[in-house]
C-alpha cells in the first residue's frame, strides 16, 4: 500500500496542500456546526409550535369551560326560584319511589316526592333538565325529575354514585359542577346541595345543560390539529372520580385509559395546561 508523502514536494506545493487540507477540514467543521445549528432551530421551533398549540387549546377550553359554567350556575338560580326557601326531611314518612323507600322531602309544605310539576315547568322554559335528590342517610336518591331515559321514562328511584366526585362534594355541602354523560347525551351539570333550617344537607338540586352540539365541535377543532406529519393532540379526564385519566378526546380511545404508569399519568392529570 503506498503511502502519501510530502518529503519529495517542493515547500510551495507543500504548503498548498496543506492549506487546501485546512481549509477543508474547516469547512467540514462548519457543515457540520451549521448543520447541529439547524437542527437545534428545527427543534426549538416544534417544541415552541407544540408550546403554543397546547396553550391555544387549554384558552379554548377555559373559555369553553367558563362559558359553560357561568351558564349552568344562571339555569340553577333560577330552578332554585321555582321551589319554596324553606326545605325539611321528614324521616317519620316515607314514599316509595321506584324500588326505593324515601323520607319525604318538602319545600314548605310542599312535598316533592314524585311531584314533576316544578322540574317540568323548569325544562319547558329552559331545555335544561332538572332532578332532585332527597337525601336517606348517606344516600341521595332522585325523587323528581324532568331527565328522560331512552325509552322516555323518566330517570327517579336511583341513587346519586357514592364514588363520584358529586356525591363527595354536595356531602360536605359544596357545590360541583362538572360534565356528564346521562342517556345517551353530554351535558354541563351543577349540584346545589340544599340545607335546612338546622345547615344539614336534606336534598340536592340538580341541573344539566345539554351540549352535544357544543361538545362535538370542541372535539373537532382539537382533534384537527396537526404536530408535524403524524403528531396529533388527546385530552385526558382530569376531573376526580372513576373516569378520571380516560381519554376525552382522541381518536380511538375514548373511554379508555391510556397505558401507562401512575408515574407519568400522574402529572398530565395535574398540570392545569397540558404537557
Amino acid at each position: 500500500m503506498k503511502r502519501l508523502s510530502l518529503s519529495g514536494l517542493s515547500l510551495g506545493v507543500k504548503l498548498s496542500v496543506l492549506t487546501s487540507l485546512s481549509v477543508a477540514l474547516l469547512l467540514l467543521v462548519l457543515t457540520l456546526t451549521q448543520s447541529h445549528n439547524a437542527s437545534r432551530q428545527l427543534e426549538n421551533l416544534a417544541i415552541d409550535d407544540m408550546h403554543n398549540q397546547v396553550q391555544g387549546i387549554y384558552e379554548m377550553t377555559t373559555m369553553f369551560n367558563a362559558t359553560l359554567t357561568e351558564e349552568v350556575a344562571h339555569y340553577t338560580d333560577l330552578f332554585t326560584s321555582f321551589l319554596p326557601r324553606r326545605f325539611s326531611l321528614d324521616e317519620s314518612s316515607r314514599v316509595q319511589v321506584g324500588t326505593i323507600s324515601t323520607p319525604v322531602l318538602r319545600a314548605g309544605l310542599k312535598t316533592l316526592n314524585l311531584d314533576q310539576t316544578a322540574v317540568d315547568d323548569f325544562t319547558d322554559r329552559t331545555a335544561a333538565v332538572a332532578t332532585i335528590f332527597v337525601r336517606d342517610g348517606d344516600d341521595f336518591v332522585r325523587v323528581s325529575t324532568s331527565l328522560k331515559k331512552e325509552d322516555g321514562s323518566r330517570a327517579i328511584g336511583t341513587q346519586l354514585d357514592r364514588s363520584g366526585a358529586a356525591w363527595k362534594s354536595v356531602h360536605q355541602g359544596e357545590v360541583y359542577r362538572g360534565l356528564a354523560t346521562l342517556f345517551g347525551h353530554r351535558y354541563i351539570t351543577q349540584y346545589q346541595p340544599v340545607k335546612d333550617e338546622s345547615g344539614k344537607v336534606v336534598a340536592i338540586l340538580f341541573v344539566g345543560v345539554g351540549i352535544d352540539k357544543q361538545y362535538a365541535l370542541m372535539r373537532e377543532k382539537i382533534l384537527a390539529r396537526r404536530l408535524g406529519d403524524s403528531g396529533h393532540f388527546y385530552v385526558l379526564n382530569g376531573t376526580p372520580g372513576k373516569n378520571q385519566g380516560e381519554y376525552l378526546f382522541d381518536q380511538h380511545n375514548e373511554g379508555k385509559r391510556p397505558d401507562w404508569d401512575d408515574a407519568t399519568l400522574q402529572p398530565l392529570l395535574t398540570q392545569p395546561q397540558g404537557m
